[in-house]
């Protein structure tokens, strides 16, 4: 048996090196999208219990209390709590902003770029399965492009708190939403599609993606996990009473309220302290006829917060982590690439010899052929050997 060609080796090659392409895009935005939601929720705690961590790991269950925009500890006993990672990442400038950004846009960018859904036997479920049966867009390229542009959305459009949101805000709060639904559900659903192709294929069918024992409880598992702390995020959030702009209110929600002149004035009056920099913030809050908080939610309203927060948290973490199970168990995580790269096909030159002012005829160029007056002895030509 005759060893194959410098072309043969070279689309093998290529071939293989595509899927290696793939695992390891995969496994590198994976990776990134794990940071970025779990950094969110390290922050999300280091931010409530003002003054660090260290307090905790002191077995210290008192913390920091902050102040409001007048000077004052909050009424409520508690700091505040966002309501969802979006909110407590809507500032590029801090430093849960920056991170969530990063790792998120970098793990879009691998995802997207890695082509897994067509390189990958343990998700691949062919080009002619279809969304709507028998027309609209396919399965595998939804898996390739519906949650990697939904990541791009939640990561590059923040969301402001609901207090100081207006039309525009509101806009952007859609499109927002509109990503994680095609992050966590969009990839939910191919995942869902993935595997009942798969239990089809147990059944001798010949189409359908190649589980290991073992693999299809846990991609199961960790997906159904994700997809119910997404419904349950909606829950709450649903559930959550909206913010009130008063004290006094049987509301146990945050309130926010635009500051007036009277706040300006005892602010600047407070015995102790420079409160200079309070009062220009409540001057520029009351010439833009801002929200600013007052005092926090506390009760079921806070318990509500929380478990919104960490119930998107989770979504997230599950649904990064189905990706990981993907890596984990694919056979082309295995493949190794040739220790030399395949070689080349040699050109070497070739020469045609005629009589001055003779004609040619050169195939493959101008159709079938075309006749040239050569005015020259020697023509140099290159040919595949």
């Amino acid at each position: 048996m005759s060893l194959p060609g410098p072309e043969a080796q070279a689309a093998t090659y290529s071939w293989e090196l595509n899927q290696k392409r793939a695992v390891s895009l995969l496994l590198a935005g994976s990776v990134s999208g794990l940071l970025g939601f779990l950094f969110a929720g390290i922050l999300g705690i280091h931010n409530y219990y003002s003054g660090g961590f260290q307090q905790l790991w002191a077995h210290n269950k008192t913390f920091t209390l902050e102040n409001n925009f007048m000077g004052e500890p909050f009424p409520s006993g508690h700091n505040y709590c966002p309501q969802t990672v979006s909110e407590l990442v809507h500032d590029h400038q801090s430093a849960e902003g920056k991170l969530f950004f990063g790792f998120g846009l970098l793990a879009a960018i691998c995802i997207l770029a890695s082509w897994y859904p067509a390189h990958l036997r343990n998700v691949y479920v062919g080009d002619k399965v279809a969304v709507c049966g028998c027309c609209g867009p396919t399965w595998q390229n939804m898996r390739q492009f519906c949650p990697s542009i939904g990541l791009f959305l939640v990561t590059c459009i923040p969301t402001v708190p609901p207090a100081n949101r207006h039309f525009g805000e509101h806009f952007t709060v859609l499109l927002h939403t509109a990503g994680a639904i095609m992050m966590v559900g969009g990839y939910g659903l191919c995942e869902i599609v993935t595997l009942r192709h798969a239990c089809a294929r147990r059944k001798d069918s010949p189409r359908g993606p190649i589980l290991k024992p073992g693999e299809w409880r846990v991609r199961a598992a960790l997906i159904g996990l994700s997809l119910c702390s997404g419904v349950a995020f909606q829950v709450c959030g649903f559930l959550s009473p909206k913010s009130v702009d008063s004290l006094g209110t049987d509301s146990c929600a945050d309130v926010w309220v635009v500051p007036s002149k009277i706040d300006f004035e005892y602010v600047l009056q407070k015995p102790g302290g420079d409160h200079l920099a309070l009062a220009v913030h409540i001057s520029q809050a009351i010439a833009d006829k801002e929200k600013l908080l007052l005092d926090t939610a506390h009760g079921p309203c806070l318990l509500l917060k929380t478990l919104e927060y960490w119930f998107e948290v989770s979504a997230g973490l599950f649904m990064v982590g189905s990706h990981l199970a993907i890596w984990w168990y694919c056979p082309e995580r295995r493949l190794e690439l040739p220790e030399q790269l395949p070689e080349l096909a040699k050109r070497e030159p070739s020469f045609v010899r005629c009589a001055p002012g003779h004609r040619i005829w050169i195939k493959g160029v101008g159709g079938a052929g075309q006749a040239f007056r050569l005015d020259y002895c020697v023509i140099l030509t290159f040919g595949l050997t």
